[in-house]
């Protein structure tokens, strides 16, 4: 089913100003909808490097003449601006901007055939020349190439014209090239590396239903059951962004929810303190508090370091966390702390480039590992932001430390089955002492790692890394490499059973800094098979268990028209109802113990749990294996691991 669409935008109908976009980690794990909006474009690219951009890389200006147009103001240095508009329906007959290039430093030009923001098909304006490139995960393959000159002082209008399986490139509505192309469709877009500005857009084309054909033993979107809501927690004046936690602290059976808020230091939220924690139960009584809480808008961008863990296997939890430059064990019940000693000493220069001006760490985050094989995971790994890790016992005595690039959050694992974990922090496995068994030769850091048997049968056990710039690693327990994919900056890792048509788990990552929000599923071995872009920005893509078949689902997030639980194919099979819920932060877990996922969903202000409707029948036994809710963080790798397979 098709029909035709002509859209024009000549930016008249957007006042003057910004686009607003702070370009900070918030969106790493945060659905943020009130950044990068114009009307129907949306900014697909985001980098830190650009918060010096004044509030926004594109702005709408009034000329002198009387003409609107947008215009990308910046110099980005690292990756490149880019504005979209338009779906995966569109099939373009043609695309052409009027283009004024402000500088000589970087091309600027027209975007077509957008799958995502590393594949599509553009023409780009230089200063002598007019260049067709096929954009693919940071190589340029260029089509066609012909002399043209662009002056900062008129525009030129490109223009691409789309036919069956050729191209044609226009200038001034004069034809000067063309290329041998088939379209793929998509949305189109303006890109520009440095200043440039755009005015008088127009796409000319058909929208074609995207309604692949499915093999008959694949669920559609109409065979799950609905997300409907169970429980709403008033959190008014103690609540925060993705701080919370859950465990049963009480030892009642039943899990409550803690709750905490930062203290940021330094001007910046790499250094955050707890400033308050909130015990309350699933019908939101508040139990006790520690510290005094604050009715703030909180932007917090890094873990808050606090867990919920029974430490000695005395049937409650625990709150294991640091605030006030100490390490602190607290009672489940009423939040009195039962012992503590000071964090780590900072060393000069260790945390951040300059140094680090606190005599003491104010520590990052924490995990729990059996290093000692007493059958309990019951040493606790104590991390700064990013150089250091420090070993304790229950009783908070030091272990051992480890420098190191230490990534973000480590994954621990019995590779050698001799009882006790290893310990994979950043790119080093350690064992249980803290010695260096090997280190992958690679930069960046490592933002979520996995580790077990992904693959069916008797397989080998692997480690799923996503190290930032240096992208996707599949590796062996020597730290071979078995597989890179150079996707971006790979932010989120994933192992989970999302496919029956493919053997063993299946290996998701996505992406943040740079080209954000495109997400790549690939085979237990690392082998692509499918790449897409649900929205512009990351996502934890939590497994969910929501019809207790043997596959799962994957949480983008709750908002009623950009989120929804994701299949294996990178598809929307289930959207959550327009209903007024928080989309701030969400979650999965089995928060009432009946075997069946719940969905959180929450901001400062309230937290709402969605169950699916209706339940598929479960058990707490058949349950897959998650992770542990005591290894809880923005930054954990997330593995699904049904009961029964190899994976564990």
């Amino acid at each position: 089913m098709t029909a035709t669409f002509h859209v024009s935008d000549d930016f008249t109908g957007y006042a003057p100003g910004h686009i607003p976009n702070d370009y900070t980690p918030w969106g790493e794990y945060h659905c943020r909808t009130d950044q990068g909006r114009l009307g129907p474009w949306r900014e697909a690219t985001t980098h830190y490097t650009w918060r010096n951009s004044g509030g926004g890389c594109w702005r709408i200006i009034d000329e002198e003449t009387g003409q609107r147009a947008v215009e990308q103001q910046f110099w980005a240095e690292k990756s490149y601006p880019l504005l979209v508009t338009g779906d995966a329906s569109w099939r373009l007959n043609s695309a052409c901007v009027r283009l004024r290039t402000l500088s000589f430093a970087a091309p600027a030009g027209l975007v077509v055939d957008y799958r995502h923001s590393r594949d599509f098909l553009a023409l780009l304006a230089h200063p002598e020349h007019l260049s067709l490139v096929h954009r693919r995960h940071g190589e340029d393959r260029e089509l066609a190439s012909v002399p043209a000159s662009f002056s900062p002082d008129e525009y030129r209008k490109p223009e691409l014209r789309c036919t069956s399986g050729h191209v044609r490139v226009l200038l001034d509505d004069v034809e000067v090239s063309g290329a041998d192309w088939t379209s793929r469709g998509g949305p189109a877009g303006l890109l520009a590396h440095a200043p440039a500005r755009f005015a008088e857009f127009e796409v000319t084309g058909r929208n074609v239903l995207v309604s692949p054909t499915v093999p008959s033993s694949r669920p559609q979107a109409g065979d799950y059951p609905a997300a409907t809501l169970w429980k709403r927690i008033d959190t008014e004046g103690f609540g925060s962004d993705r701080n919370l936690r859950i465990g049963d602290i009480n030892g009642d059976g039943q899990n409550e929810i803690v709750i905490a808020q930062p203290l940021m230091y330094l001007g910046r939220d790499n250094h955050t303190m707890i400033r308050s924690l909130t015990a309350v139960d699933l019908d939101g009584n508040i139990l006790w508090q520690q510290g005094t809480p604050v009715p703030e808008h909180f932007e917090t961008t890094c873990d808050l370091c606090f867990q919920l863990h029974d430490l000695d296997a005395k049937g409650r939890a625990d709150i294991v966390y640091t605030t006030d430059l100490q390490l602190r064990v607290a009672s489940g019940l009423d939040g009195e702390t039962l012992r503590c000693v000071p964090t780590p000493n900072t060393a000069p220069g260790n945390e951040v480039p300059g140094g680090f001006p606190m005599a003491r760490t104010v520590g990052d985050c924490l995990h729990f590992a059996d290093l000692r094989g007493t059958g309990n995971a019951d040493t606790i790994i104590l991390k700064d932001r990013y150089s250091t890790a420090w070993a304790y016992d229950q009783d908070l005595n030091l272990l051992w430390e480890h420098a190191c690039t230490t990534g973000h959050y480590p994954a621990s694992f019995d590779i050698d089955g001799d009882g006790r974990d290893e310990l994979m922090l950043g790119y080093d496995l350690l064992d249980g002492e803290g010695n260096l068994r090997w280190r992958l030769d690679t930069f960046d850091h490592a933002d979520g790692i996995v580790m077990g048997r992904f693959g069916p049968g008797d397989a080998p056990i692997r480690i799923a890394l996503t190290g930032s710039d240096a992208g996707f690693f599949l590796l062996d327990v020597d730290g071979t490499i078995r597989q890179h994919h150079d996707i971006g900056h790979a932010q989120t890792i994933v192992a989970a059973k999302l496919r029956n048509d493919i053997p063993g788990l299946q290996l998701v990552a996505n992406t943040y800094w740079g080209e954000a929000g495109i997400t790549v599923v690939m085979d237990h071995e690392g082998h692509v098979l499918t790449e897409c872009e649900p929205v512009h920005y990351a996502s934890l893509l939590q497994p969910v268990n929501w019809t207790f078949d043997d596959l799962d689902l994957m949480l983008l997030s709750t908002h009623p028209e950009e989120g929804g639980l994701l299949n294996g194919h990178g598809e929307r099979v289930v959207m959550f109802p327009n209903d007024g819920h928080p989309v701030l932060c969400c979650d999965v877990k089995d928060v009432d113990g009946d075997g069946v996922d719940e969905i959180l969903t929450w901001d400062e202000h309230a937290v709402w749990i969605y169950k699916p409707d209706p339940p598929p029948a479960a058990s707490p036994e058949t349950h897959p294996i998650r992770n542990a809710v005591y290894n809880d963080s923005n930054y954990s790798g997330q593995f699904s691991f049904p009961i029964g397979s190899s994976g564990t």
